[in-house]
């Protein structure tokens, strides 16, 4: 499906880029091809990371972003300026021309992968999304260390994080049981439940961080304990595949995705966003955070009174991920 016709079909879009294994000998010879693609007053923020694997992570999260105005514009990646909103900081690409198209979207990357979600508009709209590594630092061998003394084990490491979430959440992820598996397991395996409350931590956290994403807003927003997310369901790691980011096509989508999360906010119902928590190979989650349209504007950027924003109304907010390769990149600056 080409660009054009995704964004006909949705009004947003989403994309992933795997650099897991990308520019690792040498980072200056083998990224110099991809560096040359973009605005030069990009590449000292890309080069100022000490590891080789920060330096891939910014430089693809760099790419997608500018990959993502291209498409939208046809403007060669040269021309193209990213400013900042002056309401919510978040970086987003106007047009200086009020008939041209605009676009919001936001970045992610965690442990090699870098996620992305855009919506190309008039209108655009407000969203935000978030990747997690569950086991990126080994936290679960540490975890299971320590859980046999029952110091530091993941109840600490719950409370460790506790400027973050809602006392709800915080009770959820401390008490929370899986369902007895069947065929029953033998009662020695107190490591797999571990690893799924690790996993259930892990959930909470992306939602957090797509869901004040979206806002605009950082960790430190005075707002974080207010937000509880509930009716949280943690989509099942997809098993085999490891290490290539097109290991999920084809996959169980019921049995990997859950859009069930509610959002509340100071005790009420949050109605004009919806969240989608989605599990990538067996470590990784992505959450994605999209928001209702103030008012709905048609595509010839008039305002259409009585009109609703029917693709939100009916969940049509959540397009497939598309996998993305770096030859892509190339072939786009050239016209291909």
């Amino acid at each position: 499906m080409t660009f054009k016709e995704a964004t006909a079909a949705s009004d947003s879009f989403r994309w992933l880029l795997d650099v897991r294994s990308k520019w690792r000998e040498d980072f200056s010879s083998q990224a110099s091809p991809y560096l040359a693609l973009l605005p030069p007053s990009t590449h000292p923020h890309i080069l100022a990371y000490h590891f080789t694997k920060d330096r891939a992570m910014s430089l693809g999260s760099a790419l997608v972003k500018y990959h993502a105005v291209h498409l939208t514009t046809s403007l060669p990646y040269t021309s193209i300026v990213i400013s900042r909103d002056p309401t919510t900081q978040k970086p987003v690409y106007h047009s200086p021309l009020p008939s041209s198209p605009s676009l919001t979207f936001n970045v992610s990357h965690q442990a090699g992968l870098v996620a992305l979600i855009g919506s190309a508009g008039p209108p655009c709209r407000n969203v935000g999304i978030d990747i997690v590594c569950v086991n990126e630092r080994n936290d679960l061998e540490r975890l299971a260390s320590s859980e046999s003394g029952k110091v530091g084990g993941i109840d600490d490491w719950v409370d460790m994080h506790a400027e973050v979430f809602a006392p709800a959440e915080m009770q959820d992820m401390k008490t929370w049981t899986p369902p007895p598996p069947s065929p029953p397991r033998s009662s020695g395996d107190t490591r797999l439940l571990l690893e799924q409350r690790l996993r259930r931590f892990y959930a909470f956290w992306a939602l957090k961080e797509a869901y004040i994403k979206l806002k605009g807003e950082a960790l430190l927003a005075p707002w974080l304990k207010e937000v509880e997310f509930r009716n949280v369901r943690v989509p099942s790691p997809v098993d085999g595949g490891e290490g290539s980011a097109a290991s999920n096509r084809g996959t169980d989508v019921l049995l990997h995705t859950s859009r069930d999360v509610e959002v509340w906010f100071r005790g009420k119902l949050v109605t004009d966003v919806k969240m989608e928590l989605k599990a990538f190979e067996s470590n990784y989650m992505i959450a994605t955070a999209v928001q209702a349209f103030e008012r709905v504007l048609e595509k010839d950027g008039k305002d259409h009174d009585g009109s609703r924003d029917t693709a939100f109304e009916k969940g049509d907010v959540f397009p497939d991920f598309q996998v993305l390769d770096l030859e892509e990149f190339q072939r786009s600056s050239r016209g291909q």
